[in-house]
């Protein structure tokens, strides 16, 4: 099969998009909200048990959970920033046996067994390492959608899970 060559810088937007699409394939994004979910159980059975009402408790979890989520996007738009380097002008060429990767600081040859998972999907193709370690390619870096449809096979083909 002939080497598969992509060149993309990720938007700061783009990063974030592909982060929320890994929060929701592991189901992180739930696992945060379990401080709410059970101050909404607490709050029921209080106000049956005690007779409180249920808005003394959902009122200061609330605000919690809207606080973790604007901190969460901040901390990735920070990350973004200050690791730019790692999201500009990427080349990636997909070969039969192994990945050539090249930034303008990096440049490294993968086997396909590095990657443990591969997600098609929004957009994006999510290469996992481990369970929180991604590679984020955009569909746009692709040519076409010949070179797309190639490129998942190939990569489906090499990557278990």
């Amino acid at each position: 099969m002939k080497p598969i060559h992509i060149n993309y810088s990720l938007t700061k937007k783009e990063f974030v998009k592909a982060y929320k699409l890994h929060q929701k394939v592991h189901k992180t994004f739930l696992k945060s909200k379990l401080p709410f979910y059970l101050a909404i159980i607490t709050g029921v059975v209080l106000r049956f048990v005690i007779g409180k009402s249920i808005i003394f408790y959902l009122i200061p979890f609330s605000i919690f959970l809207l606080a973790v989520s604007i901190v969460s996007y901040f901390y990735l738009k920070k990350f973004f920033t200050t690791n730019l380097e790692c999201f500009e002008n990427v080349t990636m060429i997909f070969h039969d046996e192994n990945i050539l990767v090249k930034t303008p600081k990096l440049e490294s040859n993968l086997k396909w067994d590095f990657f443990k998972k591969v997600i098609n999907d929004q957009g994006f193709i999510l290469l996992y390492q481990n369970k929180y370690q991604i590679t984020i390619i955009p569909k746009r870096a692709f040519s076409n959608e010949e070179e797309l449809s190639q490129f998942i096979e190939l990569a489906k083909s090499k990557i278990n899970g």
